[in-house]
């Protein structure tokens, strides 16, 4: 009686037990960005899209994990935070991403861009220095209308592999919407 009461327990603790290896999670909102790069709203839960100050969780690592430090041997660190920015949010066909590393130093950046079961995408991975532009075409890539993906960024230098990192979230749509409909489009697209 004992061992199967011993039993029942490991059963039941096995099967109680939260897979560590599961990597799914839910999007909280995205911030509005126009043509111009002018940020125009926000949906709820977007207040740490586009910078470098976040840490990230083992699951988000993963997702780097194959930069390969000795490809990045004349790759100095520096001591300047960058900044990106994605325009525009909810973007039709096409959408900029725009870094500045404020640095003529080269770093790699790497992005991988996710769906909400952390399949990814969309990656780019691109030595750069200062201020360049990406301009994606979202038609080759096939994001769905309405629906948010999250973009992961890192600089990476010899010495400090994802030196600076973040993410923003990402939604495609059919047109822009006006202003005074962030709050509906919002609503659309956390459903």
């Amino acid at each position: 009686m004992r061992n199967v009461f011993i039993l029942l327990v490991f059963l039941l603790f096995n099967t109680c037990k939260k897979d560590s290896n599961s990597c799914s999670f839910t999007f909280s909102g995205i911030t509005f960005v126009d043509q111009a790069g002018e940020l125009t709203g926000q949906c709820a839960g977007s207040d740490v899209d586009w910078t470098f100050s976040e840490s990230w969780n083992s699951c988000e690592l993963k997702l780097f994990n194959k930069i390969n430090p000795d490809s990045l041997y004349y790759l100095n660190d520096s001591l300047k935070t960058p900044n990106i920015l994605v325009y525009p949010i909810p973007f039709k066909d096409n959408f900029v991403i725009h870094i500045n590393s404020l640095t003529s130093d080269t770093s790699l950046l790497t992005i991988k861009v996710i769906d909400k079961n952390m399949n990814i995408v969309f990656s780019l991975s691109e030595l750069v220095s200062g201020q360049m532009a990406f301009s994606i075409n979202a038609n080759t890539i096939g994001f769905g209308y309405d629906k948010i993906y999250r973009m992961y960024y890192s600089l990476s230098y010899k010495s400090n592999i994802n030196r600076y990192k973040g993410h923003g979230d990402i939604v495609r749509a059919l047109e822009y919407p006006s202003s005074g409909l962030f709050n509906d489009y919002c609503h659309k697209i956390s459903d």
